[in-house]
């Protein structure tokens, strides 16, 4: 499957990841700053990792081939905040997408 066309990628987010931990408690959260991306209003329902049911605000559809950095690692981001189109959002579900051999996309749900 072809990647997802540069032209349709056409937001950039800025990702606000939780802290990192230093060991004594302490740390700082990082500010990067996600070019080609997709930030889709949205009202679909979703459940999250709780088994709460949620409607989402936004969907974030990040490429693996396209979207900057590129190898950007999703699998933990619940509860990350991304700043796009002058609003806040959480991320309150992640889910990768495959191609059938490798990863073509991922799709946060965002509230």
């Amino acid at each position: 499957m072809k990647p997802i066309p540069k032209r349709l990628l056409i937001h950039s987010v800025v990702l606000h990841a939780s802290p990192e931990s230093d060991g004594w408690g302490g740390g700082s959260a990082t500010d990067e700053t996600i070019n080609y991306v997709r930030l889709e209003p949205s009202s679909a329902f979703a459940q999250t990792q709780d088994n709460e049911k949620v409607t989402l605000s936004a969907v974030l559809i990040y490429d693996a081939r396209k979207s900057t950095p590129i190898a950007q690692d999703w699998t933990n981001s619940l509860g990350w905040k991304i700043t796009g189109l002058g609003r806040t959002y959480t991320v309150v579900k992640a889910d990768p997408l495959y191609d059938g051999k490798r990863l073509h996309h991922w799709e946060m749900g965002l509230l």
